[in-house]
């Protein structure tokens, strides 16, 4: 590309071919990326709720038109128009290549005979266009065309392979997904859920730590987009559960994310299994995926009484989040079976304002560290009233004399809690 004068000019037609491609290619997945490239904002402290039911995408593609044979006169106007695909300029390309599909599948049938002779942009041309026919006969030819590109195919190819539900370009795509040359590859992630097969998404899972945002967002946002357009898909959330066990951080935490996003209740074992992470990012979210699924089952409460007891002031503050939501309160009034869950949040909220002291005591550097706690404790407390339906705010030393009071009811006056049969007359009293 030359400038002279303020001018741009472009040396030769495939120049000006691949430049068209670009611009294309730009205009067609710009909106998604916008959305799904987006610089990401910080982390509101409310759990993400869970996504609306699964709608149909805009850019679905409608199933391919039957197969069947040209007329003459059909088979005549598809020649002159194919005619006119290898001679205009770029411009006038794709509208021709719509008018030969108006012709039907059929249309394919001449395209592929021209493609064994093709080359250049006419070449690029009859493997779009046999590719937005998706018909299954002509796979061969396009994967042998797809093949001899070397990783470099042009932009309307890409968007049509894309487009084509099919294990042999899923195979194909998926290395273009990998390649952190491939000039496409950030656009790409905003079409691949059109694939239905499991070899797009481990390339999308594994994004998720890619360095550059540009790819990590939209990799992520085409995962969400696949569960949505893929519902009971079990590949879906068995990638999600691979992603789970990766020894990248960044990984298990989107997958984590993506899960809470889908209220994916099918990976519940897999993230029970991170409640002991490394990473209290990864701990914070087992809490908010189990808050946001309404997990209430015993050995989840349980999970979540103990990461009351994390080390991270946030991760705390979830899991006491979690609890107040989750403990099934009957009629509004404490059961016996609530009472260890009231003490273990009793606990941690007496040992929260120590941690607070302590991280004062260490001046500026300590200040984000006091925040948290300060939001833990408001976070139990908020806990304890809807369990409790007590407003005893964030003192511990009430909490406690509100439970000391509350164990020594007599079992009658505890719900949950039946009163000893009274034995039949006459019966001798039990020896001690």
């Amino acid at each position: 590309m030359r400038c002279s004068g303020g001018e741009s000019k472009v040396d030769s037609p495939r120049k000006r071919g691949v430049l068209r491609d670009v611009l294309a290619f730009a205009a067609l997945v710009g909106a998604a990326l916008l959305v799904a490239g987006a610089e990401p904002e910080a982390v509101p402290a409310e759990p993400t709720p869970p996504l609306p039911a699964a709608k149909p995408a805009a850019e679905e593609p409608t199933a391919p038109a039957p197969m069947r044979d040209l007329s003459d006169e059909d088979k005549k106007a598809v020649e002159d128009l194919l005619d006119k695909l290898s001679a205009s300029p770029v411009d006038k390309r794709s509208a021709i290549r719509e008018a030969i599909r108006k012709q039907g599948p059929g249309a394919g049938t001449l395209a592929e005979k021209r493609l064994k002779s093709a080359d250049g942009a006419f070449k690029d041309e009859l493997v779009a266009l046999l590719l937005e026919l998706r018909q299954e006969s002509f796979l061969p030819a396009v994967l042998e065309a797809l093949d001899a590109y070397k990783g470099q195919p042009p932009a309307a190819v890409v968007v049509a392979a894309a487009k084509f539900p099919n294990e042999g370009l899923a195979e194909r795509i998926a290395g273009w997904l990998k390649d952190p040359d491939f000039p496409y590859r950030g656009p790409l992630f905003s079409l691949v859920q059109h694939q239905k097969s499991p070899k797009v998404l481990l390339p999308l899972v594994e994004a998720l730590a890619d360095p550059n945002w540009r790819y990590r967002n939209p990799a992520k946002a085409a995962l969400v987009q696949f569960g949505r357009m893929n519902p009971g898909s079990p590949d879906f959330p068995k990638a999600l559960e691979e992603g789970m066990k990766s020894d990248k951080e960044a990984i298990r935490v989107e997958c984590l994310k993506i899960a809470t996003l889908s209220s994916l209740k099918s990976v519940s074992f897999a993230v029970r299994t991170l409640f002991q992470d490394s990473s209290p990012s990864v701990r914070k979210n087992v809490a908010e995926y189990l808050y946001v699924c309404r997990m209430n089952d015993r050995d989840t409460l349980n999970v979540l009484a103990g990461l009351l007891k994390d080390a991270d002031p946030d991760c705390r503050g979830m899991a006491a989040k979690a609890l107040g939501e989750l403990v099934e309160k009957p009629k509004h009034e404490v059961a016996q079976g609530d009472v260890p869950y009231i003490q273990a949040l009793v606990e941690v909220l007496t040992a929260e304002a120590t941690l607070e002291a302590e991280a004062l005591g260490l001046g500026e550097p300590g200040k984000a560290k006091a925040e948290a706690c300060v939001a833990a404790q408001k976070a139990m407390a908020e806990a304890l009233f809807q369990i409790t339906g007590q407003n005893e705010g964030t003192n511990p030393a009430r909490w406690k004399i509100w439970l000391e009071n509350f164990q020594a009811k007599p079992a009658e006056t505890v719900p949950g809690v039946e009163p000893p049969a009274e034995a039949p007359p006459g019966t001798p009293p039990e020896t001690p």
